[in-house]
């Protein structure tokens, strides 16, 4: 059984979200099968871990616009409504991408987590702030609030211990 973490990055890639480049950089060494996809690639996500093995644990974490692709690859068809992702993270989607109550965490996640900044400090006056939701029968959001810059929740550690506790856990 493989455990693969699909880490998708924010508005302008890696260079605004190196720090969730540098947190998957760290699962390698811990065993975790690691992806890298920019947010507008939720599709190519979806289809890649829809052809995983059943037995294969399957988790995505993505920051800003990345945290909104999360909820959008829990809703992609190609998932055939099965219950595949064992862990959905979302850190600090923003309120700049289409409606999130659009796309609600569904039955299909075990485990959904968002990390959401509440404040309207420097760039968090215009992004971030973001938050998933449930549907009926999805599973409760996890949410911790704080208020921090929106460019430095990629880097907080805090967050990237939380995650990791849940992706060993899954």
């Amino acid at each position: 059984m493989k455990k693969n973490v699909h880490i998708l990055y924010g508005q302008f890639g890696y260079a605004f979200s190196a720090g969730m480049h540098s947190f998957g950089e760290t699962l390698k060494p811990k065993g975790f099968n690691v992806q890298y996809w920019n947010y507008w690639q939720h599709r190519e996500a979806a289809l890649a871990i829809a052809i995983t093995p059943k037995q294969d644990k399957n988790a995505v974490a993505g920051f800003s616009l990345g945290g909104n692709a999360c909820a959008w690859i829990a809703n992609d068809p190609a998932l055939n409504n099965k219950e595949v992702l064992d862990l959905v993270v979302a850190y600090d989607p923003t309120v700049n991408g289409p409606s999130l109550a659009d796309y609600p965490i569904s039955m299909k996640v075990k485990r959904a987590i968002c990390y959401r900044q509440m404040g309207y400090v420097l760039t968090s006056f215009f992004a971030g702030r973001g938050y998933l939701r449930r549907s009926p029968l999805g599973p409760e959001i996890e949410t911790y609030r704080f208020t921090a810059d929106h460019l430095v929740v990629p880097y907080m550690q805090s967050l990237h211990e939380k995650t990791l506790k849940a992706l060993e856990e899954m």
